[in-house]
């Protein structure tokens, strides 16, 4: 079989590109397609003959609209055309199909099925107007052969009086209006004819069904009077290609949107936990959350709750838009979610329990999150829709979590992971400068920050107070209550330190039976007042031993201070050491002060 000739006249390279593929790729025919870009080039090619088809686009650089097809049907009106429209202008392509042109596509609606099917019908169809044309003109001598040849048609054709009462209908058209020639023949038929023109019309058939159909009328005789011969096509399957074209561009759009949101969401759960890494401070985090909730839900209101400890309540620390929430503080089991460590959905009009820290339920729902770590409660996402929104329910078929409730728990283990990162972080340093004993900052810690309290002394002109003391007789009490009565006698001694000392002294142990207190921006004379109270003070502990209570406990003191006694914090430190022994010389449960 000859390859079919086709003449594309699109100046778009792509369209040509994608055209040109859909014909080398069509299956059961062989074509041989040729692309101009101009209206004139094709008009050239055309008159020279050898075509068998001519793809026309209506929208060239050298002409648009049906002047453009009007131009080109002029130059070869033995080649059949099709129209080439887009989105926003397939009425001007039904418009095309009735002023000469034998079909339109819709171009971005195409498929290679179906413009090879479009290709061999405009074929077709224009060697059947042409014969049908001929014979029109020999009705009379030959109307026999005319019966024959429209009753093998594969389209539908029917001949109508000057009164539109149907006298012809080929098996074709039977098929079409699904009623027998005998129901057709001598009826009214009900749509609208127009001379030499070409519309689509709906057809009714008796079952109710309704089939779209093509139709081009001609004029021509019926039994020596005027008359229209109306040819008729069936493109129910062209319709359901549109449609299913349309649907699957529309489901890619709405593909396409869905992954970019889903995109952004991670990018922005990925910029998250980036800053949650970053953060130092638990409130550094919660700020965090807070900002990144909003940029995820812009249409949500929320809050973090968080425990400080396993003993503590559950406490806001961040809050975004205007949650309805009515208690800033609960226990653990006023969350549903905490109770069960799980997400907890409440949808609108759910019968379900409701937390006591949300009162009455929003009119859109309210989601809760646990915040776990190792699966230790840290604290509890709360969300809950803006105006006009709905929480939704999980998937009806797999019963997963929505996407809102999967973004939720996880900006939560997001938040959990962070806070237990800090938390451990906080303990290590915790635990790196502070004494397990007593719980004061430790020597090494001390050292450094005298260092830095000297420096900072230095540049603000002003004082810094040294007491260093030594508890009396410690070893004694070992001797005679056991180590365990000294070492309780030790955390009284570092309880009572930390609850007397102003926000900005240092409390530290600095070894054995030894303490140090460094008092910034304090004189020699206050210093020495201070560390009398403290030693006045220390009098009255009584630490509870196996026993009983166990002490007295008395304090030995010396006090130094800066720039008096040294100018390097060494200097201070061992003048306030020679001030403590001078102290237990005397007779220890005294203060001394550096000479």
């Amino acid at each position: 079989m000859a390859p079919i000739r086709v003449l594309l006249v699109e100046d778009n390279p792509g369209d040509a590109r994608l055209i040109r593929e859909m014909l080398s790729e069509a299956g059961g025919a062989s074509f041989q397609p040729e692309c101009v870009d101009r209206l004139a080039a094709g008009i050239e090619r055309v008159t020279s003959g050898g075509l068998d088809v001519v793809l026309l686009d209506l929208s060239l650089p050298d002409s648009s609209g049906l002047d453009t097809l009007h131009k080109m049907h002029a130059a070869a009106p033995e080649v059949p055309i099709l129209v080439l429209t887009g989105y926003d202008d397939e009425t001007v392509g039904v418009k095309a199909v009735q002023e000469g042109a034998q079909d339109y596509l819709v171009k971005g609606l195409v498929e290679g099925d179906l413009l090879v099917r479009a290709i061999r019908y405009a074929i077709e169809r224009h060697r059947m107007l042409a014969k049908l044309e001929q014979y029109a003109h020999k009705l009379q001598s030959s109307e026999l052969s005319f019966r024959n040849l429209i009753a093998s048609n594969a389209d539908g054709i029917i001949i109508l009086d000057r009164n539109s009462i149907i006298r012809f209908v080929n098996p074709a058209a039977e098929r079409i209006f699904g009623r027998g020639r005998e129901d057709l023949l001598n009826c009214q038929f009900q749509h609208v004819v127009q001379p030499s023109g070409r519309g689509e019309l709906n057809v009714e058939r008796p079952d109710g069904q309704i089939v779209p159909v093509e139709m081009h009328v001609v004029e021509t005789e019926w039994e020596g009077d005027r008359a229209h011969l109306a040819s008729l096509r069936d493109i129910t399957e062209r319709k359901q290609a549109e449609e299913a074209l349309r649907e699957a561009n529309a489901q890619l759009t709405r593909w396409v949107a869905e992954l970019k949101r889903r995109t952004n969401e991670i990018t922005i759960l990925s910029e998250m936990g980036d800053l949650l890494q970053a953060c130092v401070t638990e409130p550094e985090a919660y700020t965090v959350t807070a900002k990144t909730a909003q940029r995820l839900f812009p249409h949500y209101s929320g809050a973090l709750f968080i425990q400080a400890s396993p003993e503590s309540r559950m406490t806001v620390v961040a809050e975004w838009g205007t949650p309805t929430i009515t208690s800033r503080s609960f226990g653990v089991d006023g969350c549903l979610a905490l109770r069960r460590k799980h997400a907890y959905v409440a949808l609108e009009g759910s019968p379900r329990l409701v937390c006591r820290h949300v009162g009455t339920p929003p009119d859109g729902g309210y989601m809760c999150a646990p915040v776990l770590a190792q699966g230790d409660l840290l604290g509890v996402l709360y969300i809950e829709p803006g105006a006009g929104y709905h929480l939704q329910p999980p998937d009806a078929e797999s019963g997963r979590a929505n996407a809102t409730q999967r973004l939720t728990m996880s900006i939560a283990e997001h938040v959990g992971l962070a806070l237990a990162n800090i938390r451990l972080r906080e303990s290590l340093r915790a635990q790196a400068i502070r004494d397990p004993l007593t719980d004061l900052l430790n020597r090494r810690y001390m050292e450094e920050s005298l260092e830095r309290e000297v420096l900072r002394a230095i540049r603000a002109g002003t004082p810094l107070g040294v007491i260093m003391m030594d508890m009396d007789h410690l070893k004694l009490f070992n001797d005679r209550f056991g180590h365990e009565a000294g070492d309780a006698l030790l955390r009284a001694l570092g309880a009572y330190l930390k609850a007397s000392v102003r926000g900005g002294d240092i409390a530290c142990r600095y070894g054995g039976d030894e303490f140090l207190l460094i008092l910034p921006d304090t004189c020699l004379e206050v210093a020495r007042a201070r560390a009398e109270e403290l030693r006045d003070g220390a009098e009255e502990l009584l630490p509870e031993g196996r026993h009983g209570p166990i002490g007295p406990v008395t304090l030995s003191m010396g006090v130094a201070a800066f720039p008096q006694h040294g100018k390097t914090a060494s200097d201070v430190l061992s003048a306030a050491d020679e001030a403590l022994y001078r102290a237990k010389r005397q007779g220890r449960n005294q203060v001394v002060v550096a000479a």
